[in-house]
C-alpha cells in the first residue's frame, strides 16, 4: 500500500509525459519562420504575462485537441488546432485566436503546468463532484485572465471551440446561456457532476457574471435563407 502511494504519482507523471510525446509526433512547430503572424501573437501574449521564456508552439490536426482546454501538469507548450486557426482566418476573428492563446498562457500564469497539479487533479478528477469543481477552477481562472487581456475575444473563441469554424459566427451573443433552457433532467444532473470538462455555456456564464464577457462589438447574426 505504501509503495502504491509512493509510485502512483511518479507513474502518473510518466504516463502523461508519454502521452504528450506521442501527440508531439504529429505536431507542426510554429516559429518566427513558420506562421510568423501566429507566433507573433504568442510572443505578445507571453510578454503581457511576464513569462521569461516563450513556450513551444505547435499546430495540430488532431480532432481530440481542444485549444481552449489545458491538461494539468503538462509541460509548457501551446497547441493550436488547425481547424481553430482556419476558423479565425476564414471569419477574420483574430481576437478569438488571441483569446485562445491567452487562455493557454493563463494556465501557465497560475502554474497549472506543474507536476503537483497533475498529481492533485488525478485524484480530484476521479472523485464525482470534486472533479467538476476542480475543472471549473482551472478553466475559469484561465478564462478570466485571458478575458482581462483580450476582452473582445472570449465569446468568439469559446463558441468556435463549441460548434466549430463553420457556424460559430452565426451564434447570437445576446442568447441566454443559463442551464434553465436545457432541462437536463436527472441524467443531465449526474453527467454535469461527473464530467471533468466544463461546458462552454458554463464558462460564458461565469465570465458574464464577473463582467468579463465583452460582447459590445458583437452583433446578432443575419438570417439567411438556405
Amino acid at each position: 500500500m505504501a509503495l502504491t502511494i509512493l509510485y502512483f504519482p511518479i507513474g502518473l507523471v510518466l504516463f502523461h509525459r508519454l502521452k504528450l510525446a506521442k501527440l508531439r509526433l504529429n505536431l507542426v512547430p510554429i516559429s518566427p519562420q513558420q506562421l510568423p503572424e501566429v507566433y507573433e501573437i504568442v510572443v505578445e501574449v507571453c510578454q503581457q504575462a511576464g513569462l521569461k521564456k516563450i513556450p513551444s508552439v505547435y499546430l495540430s490536426n488532431d480532432l481530440e485537441v481542444d485549444p481552449c482546454v489545458q491538461t494539468p501538469g503538462l509541460r509548457k507548450s501551446i497547441v493550436i488546432s488547425s481547424d481553430f486557426l482556419a476558423g479565425c482566418r476564414e471569419n477574420q476573428t483574430p481576437e478569438a485566436l488571441r483569446f485562445m492563446v491567452a487562455h493557454q498562457v493563463g494556465h501557465f500564469v497560475f502554474n497549472h503546468h506543474r507536476n503537483y497539479w497533475l498529481i492533485f487533479s488525478a485524484t480530484g478528477f476521479a472523485t464525482p463532484g470534486f472533479g467538476m469543481a476542480m475543472a471549473k477552477n482551472l478553466e475559469y481562472s484561465a478564462d478570466a485572465w485571458a478575458a482581462q487581456q483580450i476582452p473582445a475575444g472570449a465569446f468568439r473563441a469559446l463558441t468556435l471551440c463549441a460548434v466549430g469554424k463553420d457556424n460559430f459566427p452565426y451564434l447570437n451573443p445576446a442568447e441566454d446561456f443559463s442551464e434553465k433552457l436545457y432541462s437536463p433532467g436527472i441524467f443531465g444532473f449526474i453527467a454535469r457532476w461527473t464530467t471533468v470538462r466544463v461546458p462552454v455555456r458554463n464558462r460564458l456564464r461565469a465570465l458574464k457574471k464577473v463582467g468579463l464577457l465583452d460582447v459590445s462589438q458583437e452583433t446578432a447574426p443575419e438570417r439567411n435563407a438556405f
